[in-house]
């Protein structure tokens, strides 16, 4: 069970997984450690309502392309169940902040790419190149209020 949790941990590691008129801050994105980005990208909270049509959304963030998330037809199941992972990781909101953000932080060697950051990366898709984002800051907000309401749900 113990080896379980940990593929599922890492696999979710590579998971984590955008309009409001909040105002963008400069973050940090690239903190060099596990530990995640500790400051919200604006300065407005997240609106899970939103992060939840985010998530579905094939332009945008399009969660359910690899993992899957209530009330979606044809989930996918290469990433870890969000739900689940929400409900049983304790992990910090900077955490998954980073997984959202730039995934590629500490480790690599995930398929899940970067939602918000493309600095230094190779094989950007033309049209999100010169700084163009998946999802805007205030959008990664909205989706990570979405993933938060399923700590508190009963299983």
């Amino acid at each position: 069970m113990k080896l379980n949790k940990t593929v599922f941990s890492l696999a979710l590691g590579a998971l984590l997984f955008t309009g409001c008129s909040g105002v963008a801050k400069e973050v940090n994105t690239d903190p060099g450690s596990s530990d995640g980005i500790a400051q919200p990208l604006t300065n407005v909270p997240g609106d899970p309502a939103n992060g939840a049509k985010l998530a579905v959304n094939k332009k945008k963030g399009n969660c359910i392309a690899c993992h899957y998330l209530p009330d979606s037809d044809f989930p996918g199941n290469a990433g870890p169940n969000l739900v689940e992972a929400m409900r049983e990781y304790d992990r910090s909101v900077p955490w998954i902040r980073q997984k959202i953000v730039d995934p590629k932080v500490d480790n690599a060697d995930t398929l899940m790419f970067t939602f918000y950051s493309n600095e230094g990366k190779k094989m950007v898709r033309k049209d999100w190149q010169g700084g163009k984002r998946v999802l805007t800051a205030q959008e990664v907000e909205d989706v990570i209020a979405y993933l938060l309401t399923f700590r508190n749900q009963e299983m």
